[in-house]
């Protein structure tokens, strides 16, 4: 059986819901589980073993028991292989081919129905949360979130889902134009862990004039003109003083001890001439 006979179906379900990224598909031809790992995270592969697991009649060792060429044993897990150019837009698939010479015999569902519970509650594990900006919006898809080697990108505007395997992992998020948001999560078997993620937009020039940030800009731009004209006016005011200081110290020089100084020396010059002109007797001229 191929997996290109489901190619129109799938289609057709996936115009309707473009989010679907994995399909289980059940038919006859064997007695085996084939998988395609499109989004090469590992999940079709541990899906298929689950599935094999809790089946009633295929066993995960061994061969196929309706293998048609006794030379030639087909396991009963294999990868699914195909022209990937003719169908890009392929989501992972799980074919299980469920029936082969005892088809007759009436108990498919019973053969697979522990097998299908099983791997459904399987595929829901992972990590899954909104994603959000600090203004409360959905972050616009799509956001690119890294685990590891593993490389997601969300489909949906405000939220995501990954799957991972049990065990702590550490989720890098980045997104253009939002700072970078890292975080653990520890994820149990066929459980679904939930975070939400709060990013926040880094700052550009030029986000200043979107329109949800213009009263913002508005009220900011007031507020340091307000700041401005206050320190400009404080300058203005200590200059002012300043200056009346200064033209108050210059009145206050010491005149007085300058004239006391120049009395002093007047008082010395006038000693000086007193005792030179004492000095001096009158001459007495005689015929």
């Amino acid at each position: 059986m191929s997996v290109m006979q489901f190619k129109p179906f799938i289609e057709q379900v996936l115009d309707i819901y473009p989010l679907i990224d994995y399909a289980i598909l059940l038919g006859t031809g064997g007695m085996k589980v084939l998988y395609s790992d499109v989004s090469r995270t590992g999940r079709t592969k541990d899906l298929a073993l689950n599935y094999i697991s809790q089946h009633t009649v295929i066993k995960p060792t061994g061969n196929e028991m309706c293998s048609r060429n006794n030379f030639m044993p087909v396991s009963t897990v294999s990868e699914l292989q195909w022209d990937m150019e003719h169908w890009q837009k392929a989501p992972d698939i799980l074919l299980v081919e469920a029936a082969c010479c005892f088809e007759e015999g009436g108990n498919l569902y019973a053969e697979n129905k522990a097998s299908l519970i099983s791997t459904l509650s399987k595929r829901i594990q992972g990590l899954s949360g909104t994603i959000r900006g600090l203004d409360g919006d959905p972050v616009k898809a799509p956001v690119k979130l890294t685990v590891g080697s593993l490389v997601f990108y969300t489909k949906l505007d405000g939220y995501y889902y990954i799957w991972l395997s049990p065990g702590v992992h550490t989720i890098d998020v980045h997104k253009e134009g939002y700072y970078p948001y890292s975080f653990s999560a520890k994820i149990v078997l066929s459980k679904q862990a939930m975070h939400d993620i709060l990013l926040t937009e880094s700052f550009a020039f030029s986000s200043l004039f979107k329109r949800e940030n213009l009263s913002i800009s508005f009220i900011a731009f007031c507020m340091l003109a307000l700041i401005f004209i206050g320190l400009y006016r404080l300058s203005v005011v200590h200059r002012i003083k300043s200056i009346k200081r200064w033209g108050e110290g210059f009145e206050r020089l010491p005149l007085n001890d300058f004239d006391s100084n120049a009395s002093d020396d007047d008082v010395v010059l006038d000693s000086t001439k007193y005792s030179f002109m004492g000095l001096i007797k009158p001459l007495r001229i005689t015929a």
